[in-house]
């Protein structure tokens, strides 16, 4: 695979992995999973990330105790799991 069929191949995967897995996030209200949740292109590769802008109460989600305690971590680790399905690597 040459690296401008990797690089497409890749960002077709990874757009359509943003897509598919917005239904893992919590939803209460839909805000952070309608408005806050944004990937973003950099030079170096992707950002997949909550806007804590419009979703300032997703980091007291994360470390907090309750139901949603861990939604990041564990969607972060869903992503690279497949990452690394889909194209090999540790």
């Amino acid at each position: 695979m040459d690296r401008e069929y990797f690089e497409k191949d890749f960002d077709l995967f990874i757009n359509n992995l943003f897509n598919e897995n917005k239904s893992s996030l919590p939803s209460d209200s839909g805000n952070m999973k309608n408005n806050a949740y944004k990937i973003k292109r950099t030079k170096t590769g992707w950002d997949i990330y909550i806007d804590d802008s419009v979703a300032p109460y997703a980091k007291w989600l994360e470390e907090n105790p309750n139901k949603k305690q861990g939604f990041w971590s564990d969607y972060s680790k869903q992503i690279i799991d497949k990452i690394k399905q889909k194209y090999g690597g540790q």
